[in-house]
């Protein structure tokens, strides 16, 4: 998994980020002479600003890529107290 840091003291950098479906990444992690191979699998956006908004998730399986966007949300089933 890739992280790309996208917030800046209380501001998001709305700026478009390009990626290959392939890459070697071997040079940005400090790999040593062998080449890393990275395969683009599935992406996250958020749409909002640093304060509030919503994630849409975009997933390649057999070939295809999918979109996944949950337009409500649901109480979770874990709670946020420790016992």
């Amino acid at each position: 998994m890739l992280h790309l840091k996208r917030l800046v003291v209380d501001k998001k950098i709305n700026r478009q980020v390009d990626f290959q479906a392939e890459s070697n990444i071997s040079p940005y992690i400090g790999g040593q002479g062998r080449p890393l191979k990275y395969e683009l699998i599935g992406v996250l956006v958020h749409k909002g600003d640093h304060k509030r908004g919503h994630y849409i998730a975009f997933t390649k399986r057999e070939n295809t890529w999918r979109c996944h966007a949950v337009m409500t949300l649901a109480s979770s089933p874990w709670s946020s107290e420790t016992s």
